[in-house]
């Protein structure tokens, strides 16, 4: 075995429970069958600990089970056969584990599929993190259709809207708006476009930045009228009639920062190994 096999890059074969050894084993001279056949016992292994109590969740869930395998064999046939490496247990045994939850999300199962497909890719080897995992299975499948848009390195805009207020001062009203979604335009879904963009920055995969911005102006256009404006504008109406103040100043006008939201170094990695490109 070279040199890499044993510089620690790769798991220790003999370090491997005996309940999965010869399914490792199998893949120490990887053909993607056989590295499917690994995926397709660990799934197994991780699944079988689920009991449901109704026969068509138990149905439901041996379905989305080969289908799961079935997507994955394909994308491992799919890849050229000198490409395909051993895949490190660090990185897929989280993975089955992770999956079992999400087989009724399309868009997380696939986000899984291509982790694994990729982990046994020696062309994405090195890019595939251990966390990766982790990241996919606290993700929402609104977190995935959002970070999906970013592919190709697309560096998009956002909003944060505030009250102006007398004496130069201002007040937050709403930040994070981000309608780059056409699914997501109307004013509850903008609200939860905000927490998916906060959950994405939180993980690392993506940066909001209100200190620049986009030149092409026309681009935020789109912050000027749009249902949540409309809203704030009518609170801002309120506010006035009842002679509302902050701090002893009152809210005068509603007005928006403009600002950028992109992909992180490691958001960039983590697409281009998640993703399909």
């Amino acid at each position: 075995m070279s040199d890499e096999k044993n510089s620690g890059n790769t798991f220790n074969i003999n370090a491997v429970p005996s309940c999965i050894d010869e399914p490792v084993k199998a893949v120490l001279n990887p053909g993607a069958n056989q590295i499917g056949t690994l995926f397709g016992d660990l799934l197994a292994m991780a699944t079988s600990k689920i009991h449901f109590s109704a026969e068509k969740m138990r149905l439901q869930q041996a379905h989305d089970l080969e289908e799961f395998k079935k997507s994955l064999s394909d994308k491992l046939n799919a890849k050229p056969a000198e490409c395909l490496v051993e895949p490190r247990m660090q990185v897929v045994g989280p993975a089955v584990e992770n999956a079992k939850f999400c087989m009724d999300e399309p868009q997380i199962r696939k986000m899984f599929q291509n982790l694994l497909a990729n982990s046994a890719d020696i062309r994405y080897q090195s890019q595939v993190h251990p966390s990766f995992s982790a990241m996919i299975a606290q993700m929402s499948p609104l977190d995935a259709e959002n970070l999906e848009l970013f592919k190709g390195g697309r560096t998009l805009p956002i909003a944060r809207y505030k009250y102006t207020l007398e004496n130069d001062g201002e007040r937050a009203a709403f930040t994070n708006c981000f309608l780059k979604n056409p699914k997501m335009i109307h004013a509850t879904d903008i609200d939860l476009q905000a927490t998916s963009l906060s959950s994405l920055e939180r993980q690392g995969l993506i940066e909001i930045r209100y200190d620049c911005w986009l030149l092409d102006e026309k681009l935020y256009d789109v912050f000027i009228k749009n249902e949540l404006r409309d809203i704030l504008e009518s609170e801002l109406l309120q506010m006035k009639a009842c002679e509302a103040k902050i701090n002893d100043r009152k809210v005068q006008s509603l007005d928006f920062d403009k600002g950028i939201v992109r992909l992180t170094p490691l958001g960039k990695t983590f697409v281009s190994v998640c993703f399909d490109i």
